[in-house]
């Protein structure tokens, strides 16, 4: 591993919140225990305060940059934070930027019809709505966030002075091994999504037939997402050398290269198939000798 691994890497984190848009109705909840004789506090009732579409927008954006945030990051040693290499970094922050403004422009056109939702809401709900479930208008963008931070990787070089050097000492021994395993994991992670994505492409194209009388399916389909999962990984895959192992980046071209060819192209000739799985395999052979 690179002596000076903590100089190449940073800890990023990303929190995102989302206004539910769900309320629970204690009053109803209190009247289904009760008229089923069961023990109070025993079910709640919740209720879709706006609609289960209102928020639907907003939702798929968050859920997209979490996935993004998951893709381009390895697990950290605090936590919610990843780890990502110095130069997968800005590819990663210009990725999110783009996230963060989608983000904002859905958060910003849900607050713009607000009210209207509220009285559709007092019609589809009926004796179910309460003007006590929704805030204002002020509140209620208070309720959304989109935040993303970074952090120098932990040294263990900061610790309290009123320790006795030999106390610090031990501190510093299992904070350096603590890390040190944090970033043994983390290259291992990196390793293995690589292995199971290459393995999962090998699987899905090898399953996929077409009967050749028919011309119908035979075996079993994939989705165009075999082909870009591939393209994507390459993309990732510098933020994930954490190490800056050269031969590792050089994998990014061989991903890119099985995912040369269109999902429809894979699909109607068998032989591109079996080239894409040769260089899939090829890939394959390479993390393993990379891994030792």
């Amino acid at each position: 591993m690179n002596t000076n691994i903590r100089d190449h890497i940073l800890l990023v984190g990303l929190t995102i919140r989302v206004f539910s848009g769900v309320k629970t109705d204690r009053k109803v909840s209190e009247e289904i225990t009760s008229a089923n004789h069961a023990t109070p506090g025993a079910g709640r009732f919740q209720k879709h305060i706006l609609g289960k579409s209102a928020l639907k927008g907003i939702g798929v954006i968050a859920d997209a940059a979490r996935a993004f945030h998951y893709e381009r990051t390895l697990p950290g040693p605090l936590g919610k934070m990843g780890i990502i290499s110095v130069a997968g970094y800005l590819n990663y922050t210009e990725r999110l930027r783009d996230y963060a403004a989608a983000f904002e422009k859905e958060v910003a056109a849900f607050i713009d019809v607000y009210p209207t939702l509220i009285k559709e809401a007092k019609v589809a709900l009926n004796g179910l709505f309460n003007e006590a479930d929704y805030p204002p208008i002020d509140e209620l963008a208070q309720q959304f966030q989109f935040k993303s931070t970074a952090a120098p990787f932990p040294t263990g070089n900061h610790w309290f002075p009123n320790l006795s050097d030999e106390i610090v000492a031990s501190m510093k021994a299992e904070f350096g091994q603590s890390i040190a395993t944090s970033v043994a994991e983390a290259r291992n992670e990196s390793f293995e999504r690589a292995r199971a994505l290459v393995r999962a492409t090998i699987e899905k194209l090898n399953a996929y037939a077409i009967d050749p009388d028919t011309g119908k399916l035979a075996g079993r389909r994939f989705h165009d997402t075999l082909v870009t999962n591939l393209r994507d990984f390459a993309e990732s895959l510098p933020g994930l050398n954490i190490d800056g192992d050269p031969a590792f980046n050089a994998l990014a071209d061989d991903f890119r290269h099985a995912g040369a060819y269109e999902a429809a192209a894979l699909r109607a000739d068998p032989g591109i198939r079996t080239e894409v799985v040769k260089r899939a395999q090829s890939i394959l052979d390479k993390l393993d000798s990379l891994a030792g």
